[in-house]
């Protein structure tokens, strides 16, 4: 699980420190779950998935088993899931973080927006 929990930590541009910092712990116990020369309790490995965006299963290495596709009806929704199964688990790290800085980029329009608005109306 280690060499696992490595690769996603990297996918999502986390270093050891934001790691465990996000998790509460120092950095030499989390290493020693990366080298695997610790395992990693389950209350821990909940928190690393959450952080990392997937699942223990993922975490553990395990084969991701085929699931059932629901069904949308916006189309461009269902074909947005189609190719999320499609990417590695890196491309879903990229494209979540793309995913989250654009909606920021859209926040703070809307904000400035309404901030200019407001200037408007008082000027």
């Amino acid at each position: 699980m280690g060499l696992r929990l490595r690769e996603l930590r990297e996918a999502h541009d986390l270093n050891v420190s934001q790691m465990c910092e996000r998790l509460g712990v120092k950095d030499s116990r989390y290493r020693k779950w990366e080298s695997e020369t610790n395992a990693i309790p389950i209350d821990m490995a909940c928190m690393c998935a959450d952080i990392l965006h997937c699942s223990l299963d993922e975490l553990a290495g395990r084969e991701r088993r085929p699931t059932a596709v629901a069904s949308y009806t916006d189309p461009r929704q269902a074909r947005l899931n189609g190719l999320w199964t499609e990417l590695s688990d890196a491309g879903k790290a990229h494209l979540l973080h793309a995913a989250e800085s654009e909606a920021a980029l859209e926040r703070d329009r809307q904000r400035l927006q309404t901030e200019l608005g407001g200037v408007r109306r008082t000027a």
